[in-house]
């Protein structure tokens, strides 16, 4: 004869499980992770922003020979076409 588990040792069982898995995560990372105390201060770098004067020249920004190079063979495959 074939005997069932009934659902309460089933239960019980599943709970028994996740509770030892609770116990042994949380004493394992207690264990291996180093306490930390707030006796050390960091010193964060903060980046300091530079104002420029509204009378010096607008600085130019390099474009690199990539775009252009890639910007002329679009207006050449643009054109070409409707020249033939």
């Amino acid at each position: 004869m074939k005997r069932n588990l009934p659902a309460k040792s089933l239960f019980l069982s599943v709970v028994i499980f996740s509770l030892s898995a609770f116990v042994f995560v949380n004493l394992h990372a207690s264990l291996t992770v180093p306490q930390q105390g707030c006796e050390q201060q960091v010193q964060l770098e903060h980046p300091q922003v530079k104002e420029e004067s509204d009378d010096a020249e607008p600085r130019e920004i390099p474009v690199p020979d990539v775009t252009v190079i890639g910007r002329l063979v679009e207006l050449a495959q643009k054109f070409l076409p409707v020249a033939n």
